[in-house]
């Protein structure tokens, strides 16, 4: 799904209308409708439990915002989930048009008038006493938030920044209320900062194509459940604007081509399903190179081989498994060991210390990846380390975001010119406005980004950003970064063996996808957890996706 900045949408909303004869009446009441089916599908989530009328406050700004609120609230009415007599119209600056023609009228004007001859009180925000702007909105069940769009500018001000404060205040007073916005929750935009006021919606209708700005990290709390709205504009004007993607499972599910890549046949052997090899682990850190394992184990890879300590290696073999467990001493001095096979992937990071042996090792698998076209994962403890390279093939490097504030600073001293890029400081702009960054660490090092945190975003070297939601709390716990290293090793093994190539986006992508999906499971069983439960659902999820089925192939 296409996701877009404020200028792109404007940019859709008049090649539509220009070139291909829709005009702003028609897009308003064709985005109003389709916001109303989406709104109906989750009505027993959204409305208050009875089957009563919910009383409904529409906050209306001066915009086709507004009038997409507007469309909305009528054809809810017409379709009998509302009752006039309980819904009201607050608007956040009188109606100045006279015209009695409708097709002078705009489409906010001719959406309002028509709610007006329904009954429908409409009261203008400042009009109203101080008294009763206090209380106005706490008795609603449902309040729809159609203030601002995508054409804001700064944070909002005046009226609109009272309905704002006044929508927020009216949630915590009011528990059972719920707060649903209009494609964008009002004051959110591209230049929305940390202190810009913004309604915190416990659902945004995100009118296609969606917004970019809805996956700002800081931001996304703000919009709670994103319901994706389509069928307004003609796809082939969509495909205009494709700078940016918002991606699910689905896009590899419904794609049989790319999912062959990943695919292991039945007459694969260990080797074929792809080699791994793991540096990871120290004292006191040990699990984290067990659960990157069994992550990369849980994604169908053929043989897995942990790298660390020699004392480690000695305490976790009980616990090793399937997995070959050594330590660099024994591969050099080959002591009763043979030669470790030719790894397809390479992960440095989970749970390591650095120092200078494992600096050499890093030196080692770059010129492996020069000589064999390997793949090779960084993360954590290994992200500061490797930002000083620029690689020469299929990289990724998965940071939290303080691991990738680290990363970006080695950047720093490296090309003293990119302090400019991080003058509001890299924690806030992390939060507000990644996406810049990511596309500067990318290309500098020639490596895919994924940062990771309940909105992950993935940048490829070339600046093609993707975005999955990571709204899944059951994720939040110590091992799953580890977990997702080791599957992504395992894809992009599997993949090179498939193939003979590496697409390192799309093995980050679908490694995120299915670790999202995988934490969704396990949700759904209702329980915490150890993170290797989550590897676990996670074998099996990929085991449904990525085994040939008996039968016939994928």
């Amino acid at each position: 799904m296409i996701l877009a900045e404020g200028a792109e949408a404007r940019h859709i909303d008049e090649t539509a209308m220009a070139e291909w004869h829709l005009s702003s009446s028609v897009l308003v009441e064709a985005a109003g409708r389709e916001c109303t089916q989406v709104l109906i599908n989750v009505w027993p989530h959204i409305a208050p439990p009875g089957s009563g009328s919910p009383s409904l406050i529409l906050a209306a700004g001066s915009g086709n915002n507004a009038a997409d609120g507007m469309v909305l609230l009528k054809t809810l009415i017409l379709k009998g989930f509302c009752n006039p007599s309980r819904c009201w119209v607050v608007l956040s600056k009188p109606e100045i048009s006279t015209s009695v023609h409708a097709q002078e009228l705009s489409p906010r004007t001719q959406a309002l008038r028509f709610l007006q001859k329904l009954g429908i009180p409409c009261i203008v925000w400042h009009e109203i006493s101080e008294t009763e702007r206090k209380s106005l909105f706490e008795n609603a069940d449902l309040i729809i938030d159609a203030l601002t769009g995508t054409g804001l500018a700064g944070a909002v001000q005046g009226t609109v920044a009272e309905l704002v404060a006044a929508i927020n205040r009216s949630k915590k007073h009011n528990n059972s209320q719920r707060v649903v916005s209009i494609d964008v929750p009002s004051g959110l935009s591209d230049s929305w900062d940390l202190d810009d006021p913004v309604v915190e919606a416990d659902l945004c209708l995100a009118i296609e194509p969606v917004k970019a700005c809805l996956f700002k990290p800081a931001a996304r709390t703000k919009a709670g459940f994103i319901c994706p709205v389509t069928g307004i504009f003609p796809p082939a004007l969509l495909e205009q604007c494709g700078h940016h993607r918002l991606i699910g499972l689905s896009d590899f599910t419904d794609n049989p081509a790319m999912m062959k890549a990943f695919t292991v046949s039945h007459d694969a052997y260990k080797h074929q399903r792809g080699v791994v090899h793991i540096y990871a682990g120290s004292p006191g850190t040990s699990g984290a190179a067990l659960l990157c394992g069994r992550g990369a184990q849980a994604g169908g890879a053929g043989l897995v081989q942990i790298i660390t300590e020699q004392v480690l290696a000695e305490h976790l073999m009980g616990q090793a498994g399937g997995m070959l467990l050594t330590c660099t001493s024994w591969i050099d001095e080959q002591r009763s060991f043979r030669k470790p096979p030719q790894p397809d992937a390479i992960i440095m990071g989970p749970g390591l210390l650095w120092n200078q042996e494992l600096d050499d090792s890093l030196q080692k698998a770059v010129q492996d990846q020069v000589q064999n076209d390997i793949g090779l994962v960084f993360d954590a403890g290994a992200v500061e380390p490797a930002a000083a390279y620029t690689f020469p093939g299929p990289t990724v490097f998965t940071p939290h975001p303080v691991e990738f504030e680290r990363f970006f600073e080695v950047l720093i001293k490296k090309n003293p010119e990119l302090a400019q890029s991080a003058e509001k400081g890299l924690p806030r702009m992390i939060k507000t406005n990644p996406v810049p960054l990511l596309q500067i660490a990318a290309e500098k090092t020639k490596s895919v980004i994924i940062l990771k945190g309940h909105v992950i975003h993935i940048v490829a070297p070339d600046g093609a950003h993707s975005v999955v939601d990571g709204m899944e709390s059951i994720l939040a716990m110590g091992g799953s970064g580890d977990v997702l290293a080791g599957l992504l090793g395992a894809l992009i093994a599997r993949m090179k063996r498939n193939r003979g190539s590496i697409d390192p986006i799309a093995c980050s992508e679908l490694a995120v996808n299915l670790l999202v999906e995988a934490g969704h499971r396990l949700r759904n069983q209702r329980r915490f957890s150890d993170p290797t439960c989550l590897a676990d659902i996670l074998g099996e999820l990929s085991g449904e996706l990525l085994l040939q089925p008996l039968g016939g192939a994928h």
